[in-house]
């Protein structure tokens, strides 16, 4: 379905003696395109409006712009005329509250408009609510730009419903259709309260930010403290060929993780997330979420390890494709989180593994995607990450690199796998994961 996607890669919580790789889930899109995709917009092959959709168009054009400026200047006179009088419950209220969090916010763009996917259809119930002249469900875009951080547009649905009174158009609200194929999206922090903003200076890079909300200034802080590390740990394994203006955010409640990342209101074990938003360029729109609460509980330690993790996988989002195999995209990520500038990382203990091999002999197969889920996912990252180890054991980190490339792209039936890891490092995918279990066993029997 045309529109915003997002991908989201989950960082589960962890103690500080047993390091767990994150779970990689795609939210809504797939791998290679979601988040990067430019939205959907009239274009000069879309068939012609017909008068009743012209002027359906221009007029909630005319709405959508006032409405932008509204939230941008925190006018609430204005926003009081704009929304309708039979808005949804609690509508207006809610709006308010979003122009003074905007206000706190510097916006390079920031606008609507309204794209050419389907529009929704606004239920009978809702339409005899308003006893409007008309009732509109256009599949709208809130465009933005967070000023010295996003190079390219950024684009998150939003699902309004408009209702035309006399010759102007009203706002109603954006979260009766939240059960359609347009809902609504929270493009940012600023959904959920007020919003401060550190600026975080990158060498090499520009300005790196942290959204955060004002009771989470002690954790904002300590992200500020070790961003820049992080950023150059990564880069310095993947090169510089990657966005490294980075907007971290800050959750403040389980609702707030939830909007943001697609995680479930009601697990509790993640301590981060990377998400993609639809962006103009490929890449951009990437932003690191982390959970409530993570960055006070988590060691110092641990919380860069986290932040490390995550941005090694926004490092090469725009190379990764849809069925890439998990253990490859998790071993790397988690190779690169605990490495340091220059230092090839030593193998981790995987004490997992270890405690496997002992008892029942090295797993003669990679473990699949699907067992990155369920009661033996823990397993399955630990394994991946000895995977990854295993080849820069043997490959060395330009070996890593090139697997990654190789087989990253997803996608890729036995034969062409083969193929790929043949060129990528001399073996096939059968011999490659002989020589792993030997490895372990070697390691752990």
């Amino acid at each position: 379905m045309p529109g915003t996607t997002k991908a989201a890669h989950f960082r589960p919580a962890r103690a500080a003696a047993a390091v767990l790789a994150a779970a990689f889930l795609f939210l809504g899109g797939c791998a290679s395109d979601a988040g990067t995709g430019s939205t959907p917009s009239a274009t000069a092959d879309s068939e012609p409006l017909s008068p009743f959709q012209q002027a359906r168009h221009d007029g909630v054009n005319a709405l959508l712009a006032s409405w932008a400026t509204a939230l941008q200047n925190d006018d609430e006179d204005a926003l009081r005329r704009l929304v309708d009088p039979q808005a949804a419950p609690g509508f207006l209220e809610s709006q308010l509250a979003l122009a003074r969090n905007l206000a706190s916010v510097d916006f390079a763009d920031f606008g609507f408009h309204i794209g050419d996917d389907p529009e929704v259809f606004v239920p009978a119930s809702i339409a005899e609510r308003l006893g409007a002249i008309d009732a509109w469900g256009p599949p709208v875009y809130l465009d933005f730009r967070l000023d010295g951080v996003d190079d390219a547009m950024i684009h998150t649905p939003v699902g309004l419903i408009a209702a035309r009174r006399g010759d102007h158009w009203t706002l109603v609200s954006t979260q009766e259709l939240q059960d359609g194929t347009h809902a609504t999206l929270p493009a940012g922090s600023w959904a959920y309260g007020p919003v401060e903003q550190t600026p975080v200076p990158i060498d090499g890079a520009g300005g790196s930010l942290v959204l955060s909300h004002p009771e989470d200034a002690a954790e904002a802080d300590r992200v500020r403290g070790i961003l820049p590390g992080a950023v150059a740990a990564v880069t310095d394994f993947w090169g510089e060929g990657w966005d490294r203006t980075v907007v971290v955010e800050i959750s403040d409640s389980a609702d707030e993780f939830s909007g943001l990342t697609g995680n479930p209101a009601d697990r509790t074990d993640v301590a981060a997330a990377t998400i993609s938003l639809d962006s103009d360029t490929p890449a951009n729109g990437q932003r690191i979420v982390f959970a409530p609460g993570a960055l006070t509980r988590m060691p110092s330690a641990d919380a860069h390890m986290v932040l490390q993790h995550e941005l090694a996988h926004a490092a090469v989002r725009a190379d990764v494709g849809r069925g890439a195999p998990t253990w490859l995209l998790e071993g790397t990520a988690d190779y690169v989180a605990e490495r340091q500038v220059g230092v090839v990382s030593a193998p981790a203990p995987v004490p997992l593994v270890a405690a496997m091999v002992s008892a029942h002999g090295a797993p003669d197969e990679l473990p699949q995607n699907k067992d990155f889920t369920g009661a033996n996912a823990a397993l399955a990252y630990r394994l991946a990450r000895s995977a990854a180890d295993y080849i820069v054991a043997t490959y060395g980190e330009d070996g890593l690199r090139s697997v990654h490339e190789a087989l990253g792209v997803g996608g890729l039936d036995a034969a062409a796998q083969d193929q790929a890891l043949d060129k990528a490092i001399g073996v096939k995918m059968n011999d490659f994961a002989s020589g792993w279990s030997q490895w372990l066993a070697s390691r752990f029997g």
